[in-house]
């Protein structure tokens, strides 16, 4: 996990630079910086959870291991978990992709598009496109706090996370609602693509927890690796 987040901090800072040293590239690849940069947020973020929960559980200087993860789950859990955080990175692709592509920039109205096809021309099909998105989104993620509230006894740790996915959601859709109503101010794409970042870390973090217990060697049963004598001279 520790490679991978620091491949995709060092593949962020390739894909940011050919972005500056390149003005003209597309804006479907100009989208991927944001991806890539949400990637290695949620590497960061996971590892530094899993070195929390080895230092509570597996403190130094003990030779007990402890589980890291409680009761395990269904599979469809973290199938459900995968399938929401994907998702979620579509969603923050296409929602990229229009911002960098100055699509967005005709957006109006809110919760629906008010703009016609006269004013926006095709635009107002991605409007209604990343709105329709957004709200597969929000159904998504309320079957997942569905799911967890039934293991909230067994699995507090999900209940938790879900149910800061189901505020996050909802400051993601307040936050697009505002970034229409302020005409795309900078404060309101600040705040969108900051919600959107804490969402995807948040989904990160529960396939993480859904995922069965690793395999660790137990202590005592690793043999003690014979010292060597010193040859005789």
């Amino acid at each position: 996990m520790v490679w991978i987040s620091m491949g995709f901090v060092i593949l962020e800072s390739v894909v940011g630079a050919i972005a500056v040293l390149l003005p003209s590239v597309s804006p479907a690849i100009l989208a991927v910086t944001l991806g890539v940069s949400l990637i290695s947020f949620a590497g960061n973020i996971l590892v530094t959870i899993v070195l929390a929960q080895i230092q509570r559980q597996h403190p130094f200087g003990s030779g007990d291991p402890h589980r890291l993860r409680a009761n395990e789950l269904p599979k469809n859990f973290t199938k459900w978990t995968l399938f929401t955080l994907g998702y979620t990175f579509i969603a923050m692709y296409v929602g990229a992709y229009l911002a960098k592509s100055n699509i967005s920039d005709s957006f109006r109205g809110y919760p629906f598009p008010s703009e016609t096809y006269h004013q926006a021309g095709f635009n107002v099909y991605f409007d209604f496109l990343h709105r329709g998105i957004a709200i597969g989104l929000f159904l998504l993620i309320i079957r997942l706090f569905i799911f967890a509230y039934r293991w909230r006894l067994e699995r507090p740790d999900l209940y938790r996370g879900a149910l800061l996915t189901i505020l996050l959601v909802a400051g993601q859709i307040l936050s697009g609602a505002y970034l229409i109503l302020t005409n795309l101010s900078l404060f309101g794409f600040l705040i969108h693509v900051s919600v959107v970042s804490c969402l995807f870390a948040t989904l990160a973090y529960l396939v993480l927890q859904s995922l069965p217990e690793p395999l660790r060697p137990n202590p005592s049963s690793i043999s003690r690796i014979p010292s060597k004598s010193p040859s005789r001279i």
